[in-house]
């Protein structure tokens, strides 16, 4: 069977050479071809780094500070603005690694605080927006999958979300 082109199977090879876990949505088949809509590269550590804005005058952050962060953000005294990731297999990584909440469990937690009026989430963005915001906002705060630190950037906390670390 057709696997897609020769430069799709290089790009594949490459992320995968890389250390990288690659996952592979197939879309279509027609007459035993595949059609290759996304190659999706995925750390294979499986790590969140929680970075900020490099000229941002803050320290490395607790995991229990980033979890306070971004789930009662309008209480940090620092002023930082959480910037949530529309990924939902990085975000569920992530709300489980600093709070050990399932995606319902958060999901849950904001439809209280908001009916209650007690807060709204914080900002989700795709990741050219979130890259973006940390350029340009000293105060924004968000997570990438580790080994993607944006130039200017500083990380704040380094999660192993395979060991729950």
């Amino acid at each position: 069977a057709h696997r897609g082109t020769r430069r799709d199977d290089d790009q594949l090879a490459g992320l995968q050479a890389a250390g990288h876990v690659v996952e592979v949505v197939v879309v279509g088949a027609q007459a035993g071809e595949a059609a290759l809509a996304l190659a999706q590269a995925v750390d294979a550590s499986g790590g969140i780094w929680v970075v900020g804005a490099g000229n941002a005058r803050i320290g490395p952050l607790s995991r229990q500070q980033v979890a306070e962060l971004f789930l009662n953000p309008t209480q940090n005294t620092v002023g930082l603005k959480p910037l949530d990731r529309q990924d939902p297999a990085l975000r569920e990584r992530f709300y489980r690694g600093v709070s050990g909440m399932s995606p319902a469990s958060v999901r849950a937690y904001w439809a209280k605080r908001v009916f209650t009026g007690r807060g709204r989430p914080p900002a989700m963005l795709d990741t050219d927006s979130v890259l973006r915001r940390l350029a340009e906002d000293p105060k924004a705060v968000t997570y990438l999958p580790a080994g993607e630190l944006p130039d200017g950037a500083v990380l704040l906390l380094q999660l192993d979300t395979e060991k729950g670390e």
